[in-house]
């Protein structure tokens, strides 16, 4: 059977199920209606590779749309060398003297992603998310390098480096060295669409439910173009409290129709995980802890390990609006996460 049919199958299973579930009793699941901190990844191969933002619960009410707008500006600075002599990542001299597994990321990317959300009813929601990408490079070079040296961060070797770079440089297996520069990453593109549904199991604390979704391969600029496929995902997410801290957790397993990328094999099977905390400082800012991890996209060096994010930012509601404001530095993890980042979604319940 088509990739394509069975995430719709999977899609309409969940829908059924809503069916069955009964409406959930407001008292309870009112606190936890601001949701985690909608926040996709983007790693060093994220917009060849999808991984899909984990919701809450659930997003809408019957009858009630909710639109989600979240912007992220990323920074992504990562390198790996593997060779017999003792050179530089920069260097350019001919033949190379890289073996396989040698790669250098450098460049910015820009994401907007809208979200619809239309409550079919008070137990199941469906979504409609459509994301753009943006690449470019150089705007954050000198501001991170002043970041890590005012707070004596590891540059990580970036001060090495020329700034306002857009480039992929890799080794593959075959010895044979391939560079991507700004005239073939930079530009402006949309991303893979992305339709799933949610049902709420349980409306009492802890909240718990299960999403189905698929990915269509509506990209319009990405490097290498031939990754092409309709992706299917399914997910659960679950919402609770430790007194006034809120705490939005979910898994999700993603099933990819394509694994082709030149050279470079992805794995067809992925997981991801995410993790938001929420604590209130008032009634209307809160302390957001965010934290993605992805298991392993590739068997390739460093790609083969698990892929971490974490974010701290700010909370602030009113009326039916929400709005977070988040920052990412990699200081735990260097190959497998942006360098620096920042974020901003807006939510509205109409």
């Amino acid at each position: 059977m088509p990739r394509s049919l069975q995430g719709g199958g999977l899609i309409v299973l969940v829908m059924a199920l809503s069916s069955i579930v009964p409406a959930r009793a407001a008292a309870q699941w009112l606190p936890f209606q601001t949701g985690p901190m909608h926040l996709p990844a983007i790693g060093l191969l994220q917009s060849f590779q999808y991984t899909p933002t984990i919701p809450g619960p659930f997003d809408s009410t019957a009858d009630r749309w909710t639109s989600t707008v979240s912007f992220r500006w990323v920074n992504i600075w990562a390198f790996h060398i593997d060779t017999a002599t003792t050179v530089d990542h920069w260097s350019e001299t001919d033949p190379y003297p890289y073996r396989f597994g040698t790669f250098v990321v450098d460049m910015e990317a820009l994401c907007l992603t809208v979200d619809a959300c239309y409550g079919i009813s008070d137990t199941m929601d469906l979504h409609l998310s459509i994301p753009t990408y943006t690449i470019g490079g150089g705007v954050l070079d000198g501001f991170i390098e002043g970041f890590h040296d005012l707070f004596g961060i590891d540059q990580h070797r970036r001060q090495d480096s020329e700034r306002g770079l857009t480039r992929v440089f890799y080794i593959d297996r075959d010895q044979r060295a391939h560079l991507f520069d700004r005239d073939e990453l930079a530009g402006f593109g949309l991303g893979d669409l992305s339709l799933y549904a949610g049902c709420l199991i349980s409306d009492s604390v802890p909240l718990f439910a299960i999403h189905a979704g698929v990915k269509c391969p509506t990209h319009t600029r990405m490097i290498p173009s031939e990754i092409k496929g309709f992706d299917f995902y399914m997910m659960s997410s679950t919402a609770w409290s430790l007194g006034s801290t809120r705490i939005y957790q979910g898994l999700g397993i993603i099933f990819y129709a394509d694994t082709g990328l030149r050279d470079i094999r992805f794995l067809a099977l992925r997981g991801t995980s995410a993790t938001t905390i929420e604590y209130p400082m008032s009634d209307h800012i809160s302390g957001i802890v965010h934290l993605i991890a992805n298991t392993p996209s590739a068997r390739f060096p460093k790609l083969d390990e698990y892929v971490f994010e974490m974010s701290l930012g700010l909370r602030i509601t009113w009326n039916d609006c929400l709005l977070d404001i988040g920052f990412l530095e990699n200081v735990f993890w260097y190959d497998n996460s942006p360098d620096f980042g920042v974020h901003l979604g807006l939510k509205q319940r109409f």
